[in-house]
Order: C-alpha cells, then structure tokens, then sequence
C-alpha cells in the first residue's frame, strides 16, 4: 500500500506566486501548500513512470470521477502528488507532471 498526499496551493499564496506557480510549473515555498488530503493508492512501483501513472489516476479521479466522499476541490496546475517512500513529487504543469523533490514540500500533518 502507499499513500500519496495531495498539495494544493494555498489561500495564502500571493497572487504572484499562483501565477508563477501556473505558468512556470515552479514548486512554491513550503507555507504556500495546503495538506488536502491522505489517499491510498495502493501498490504502486518506484520509478518516475509509476509515480506519473498514479498521478494521472489522481488527476483524473478528482477531476473527473469520483471523489469517495473526499472534500477537496479539482486538482490543477502547481498542485503537487507526493507518494510515501519516494524521494520525488509530481507537480501538475500545463500538459502533464514534472518531478520535484518530495523533501520540499511540507510534512503532511493537517491531511483530512
């Protein structure tokens, strides 16, 4: 099993970094995410192709399918999938993910 968090830009971005956030697909500083949610995404391997796979899953489910009765919005461009146990995190671009380090983002303490 692992579990992967979903980041989401915060409230408390400015309105620059949300721009910078969308159009460079930069990875903001660690008090400009909030901890939305904790879900297991079941066995999923360690390489960047696995950890994208999985993210499209995510993307997908809380975009288009259902959310299980989770309270989060969509996901979108500079929200971050980070998975347990993998050095890397996923950041949503315009097309696709690119990987950033996972130890830049927040613990996930707060996670509904």
């Amino acid at each position: 099993m692992t579990m992967a968090t979903l980041y989401y830009v915060s409230s408390h971005a400015t309105r620059d970094e949300r721009v910078a956030a969308r159009d460079d697909a930069a990875l903001l500083p660690k008090g400009k995410y909030d901890v939305t949610a904790r879900i297991d995404v079941g066995d999923i391997g360690t390489s960047p192709a696995d950890c994208i796979s999985a993210a499209d899953a995510l993307f997908e489910r809380f975009n288009i399918g259902d959310r299980a009765g989770l309270s989060v919005r969509s996901m979108s461009v500079g929200d971050v999938v980070a998975f347990d146990g993998r050095a890397i995190a996923m950041l949503c671009c315009k097309v696709g993910w690119r990987a950033v380090p996972a130890s830049r983002l927040p613990e996930p303490t707060k996670a509904s």
